[in-house]
């Protein structure tokens, strides 16, 4: 297998109160075209491309958008079930190889420019017309200068959210098993190729590239730049982290967690990596995996603004060992100092509802039940947390708990009947803050004279010369 120059970056799932994701999403306009229209295994016809586009060293200047996450050079392609990489058969580059059907979800979209072609496929489905899961990805090839993947690099692979694996001719059942699907690329000559994963279910374990199948959820908010224009006879570790697509963005003051991957491309190739921050005093390594896929994990508590670089390196085993090294720009701005406090009632009873407020001056509020905003109503008991951002930093509240009462019962006690000119003394049980009377009386004890009064829903009253029934 050749090799090329690779990088990519992933959402920075270990920043603990700091998150960026990588925005390589080109969000489709009016300058992009419908490639198809809603189709099953259908093809667009053939695009001609103002440019040439290097793959392993052949000049291709056209291409056909294929529905099933790919896209081929020598012809339109409509098999849905994917072989994996390599393969004799192939000249494609797949950034999500599977049984798409857009007849339930989505659409196919592209645009050309003089250096470039965009494709998205934007929120598809999967067959039999099925809408229930989408995923959402794009490709983009060039010439190798056009600044949007880098001079020097020609195919970047970007996904959002990825919600299904396989379709229902391909062995599968609710978008997941059977044949798995396939992103990577192939040449068609069974030696030029690349594999980044397989996928047949939900989640986001991943083994490498040619391990088990993977979960399609590992694929969520990754970018994937490289070249395919550079071949050597080893394969460098490929960087899996936050690389140049984005800069890291953390507050001063808080605990933060920075981890970076690399995958050995290669069978049984086994690779190590190692970070440098010598403009960061207390980074730490606190977590070293040497394998298929090795990472490391350091960790740092910012003192004050700035921009600062962290390096990464993986280098693998093979003969002679190649290395990829990654620089991450890490932005540390001065964020908040007070956590949001929640205000509001602590009991409400069965069937009602109250009203919670977070305190504070930030930008964006998300409650630990997953509502958003300043103030949400609660219908049910709990313990709840309310987390404020200001741009990209966050701070937690303390927790609040909300418990539901269940009242005592209400009874009224007294005589129910009067005489003459007596008083009658009705009292209305205990454990209550207040009392109001069906007659517009207030507080727990009442006092009535010569009235015929019927506190009980469906109560009867009874007269006769001398007595009077208050209720019965």
């Amino acid at each position: 297998m050749r090799s090329f120059a690779a990088l990519f970056c992933l959402f920075l799932s270990s920043a603990i109160f700091a998150q960026s994701t990588c925005d390589c999403w080109i969000e489709p306009d009016n300058s992009y075209t419908l490639a198809l229209g809603a189709s099953d295994d259908g093809s667009s016809g053939q695009i001609t491309l103002p440019f040439n586009f290097n793959f392993y060293g052949d000049a291709y200047n056209s291409v056909f958008i294929n529905n099933n996450g790919n896209i081929t050079f020598g012809g339109a392609f409509g098999s849905f079930s994917s072989t994996g990489f390599p393969n004799a058969n192939n000249v494609m580059i797949a950034p999500f190889w599977a049984d798409v059907d857009t007849r339930g979800s989505g659409q196919v979209w592209y645009k050309v420019t003089a250096t470039a072609l965009y494709v998205n496929w934007v929120d598809v489905g999967y067959f039999s017309s099925q809408s229930d899961k989408v995923n959402t990805f794009q490709v983009i090839i060039t010439n190798g200068s056009d600044p949007i993947l880098g001079v020097g690099n020609n195919v970047g692979l970007c996904y959002q959210d990825m919600q299904w694996s396989t379709g229902n001719a391909s062995g599968g059942s609710g978008g997941f098993g059977g044949t798995p699907s396939s992103v990577g690329m192939n040449r068609g000559n069974g030696i030029d190729y690349f594999q980044i994963t397989r996928n047949d279910h939900a989640g986001i374990d991943y083994d490498g590239p040619f391990g088990n199948a993977d979960g399609v959820d590992w694929l969520d908010d990754k970018n994937f730049v490289l070249s395919t224009s550079t071949t050597t006879v080893n394969v460098a570790p490929l960087a899996a982290g936050t690389s140049q697509c984005d800069t890291v963005v953390v507050c001063t003051g808080q605990l933060t967690d920075i981890e970076f991957s690399f995958l050995s491309p290669e069978n049984g190739q086994v690779t190590t990596a190692t970070s440098d921050a010598p403009m960061i005093p207390d980074w730490t390594e606190i977590s070293n995996v040497v394998g298929v896929v090795a990472s490391v994990t350091g960790q740092f508590t910012p003192t004050q603004p700035g921009i600062f670089e962290i390096t990464f390196t993986g280098t693998d085993n093979g003969t002679p060992n190649l290395s990829t090294t990654v620089t991450v720009v890490v932005q540390v701005i001065n964020g908040p100092t007070t956590p949001p406090a929640i205000s509001g009632p602590t009991t409400f009873c069965a069937g009602a509802s109250i009203t919670l407020m977070a305190n504070g001056t930030f930008s964006n509020y998300v409650w630990s039940n997953g509502l958003t905003g300043q103030m949400i109503t609660v219908f049910a008991p709990g313990t709840f947390t309310v987390t404020g951002g200001t741009g990209s930093c966050e701070l937690t509240s303390s927790t609040f708990t909300v418990a539901q009462i269940t009242p005592p019962v209400l009874q009224i006690t007294g005589s129910q009947a009067f005489c003459g000119d007596s008083v009658t003394v009705l009292t209305a049980s205990s454990g209550f803050s207040g009392y109001s009377w069906s007659n517009g009386l207030r507080g727990q004890v009442s006092r009535f004279r010569k009235a015929v009064i019927r506190f009980l829903v469906n109560s009867k009253v009874v007269r006769s010369p001398r007595h009077r029934s208050l209720y019965s």
